[in-house]
């Protein structure tokens, strides 16, 4: 009986929402600017006065340079927060043009989204069932099986041949460079042991690598 009550007084009607748009800089002062602006202009209505909608005129002027103001300072200010992140820039670049996505005001829950997915590859599977398997073919690849000993020239070699700048290194380059003689000796038996011993230090790990990355593009 409420229900039938309901539905014959206030039935259940369907409203088009629409999407505003998005207007980060409005704030309270906006809103009560907006306010006053609503306020005069409802008096103005009632009376149908001179003097009052000359009032409502002059707030309506004064709301629209507040919010020219806002919106002004705030996309300013953006701007110069971003310097040096390109992404964030060019994200506030699109929200002076109006370009900003608008806000999405569909709620999904993590059920509908799980739903969704579950659908998806269920069917993706059935329609794929009937396919045959994909026959792999075999390939041969090259392996690297055993190390051949680097020598002393071929570490004095690559460490002439080193880039004039690296942020790993310590020590300058062209000092590095200068004493290639005294370094190749010890470093070809570094390199060695540690290829034979399968025991590379974590510090060294990423300057060995690239040694060895050098001495590949070197011999190649």
């Amino acid at each position: 009986m409420l229900t039938e009550l309901l539905d014959r007084h206030c039935p259940a009607v369907k409203v088009r929402r629409k999407a505003k748009e998005k207007m980060p800089w409005y704030d309270a002062h906006c809103r009560a600017a907006r306010r006053q602006a609503r306020a005069a202009e409802r008096r103005f209505r009632r009376s149908l006065r001179e003097d009052e909608r000359l009032r409502w005129m002059g707030l309506l002027r004064s709301m629209r340079a507040l919010y020219e103001d806002k919106k002004t300072r705030f996309w300013r200010d953006e701007i110069a927060a971003s310097k040096g992140d390109s992404s964030k820039l060019w994200r506030a670049f699109r929200g002076v043009l109006g370009n900003a996505p608008p806000a999405d005001s569909d709620v999904h829950t993590a059920d509908d989204f799980a739903t969704f997915f579950n659908d998806k590859v269920n069917a993706v599977r059935a329609s794929t069932a009937a396919t045959p398997l994909y026959d792999v073919p075999h390939r041969t690849t090259t392996t690297m099986t055993e190390w051949r000993d680097v020598t002393s020239d071929e570490v004095g070699k690559l460490i002439n041949a080193a880039p004039s700048k690296c942020q790993s290194d310590p020590a300058a380059t062209w000092l590095v460079k200068d004493m290639r003689g005294l370094l190749a000796a010890f470093l070809y038996m570094l390199f060695n042991k540690s290829v034979m011993m399968s025991y590379i230090l974590i510090p060294c790990s990423s300057v060995l690598k690239k040694s060895l990355d050098l001495s590949m593009q070197y011999l190649h």
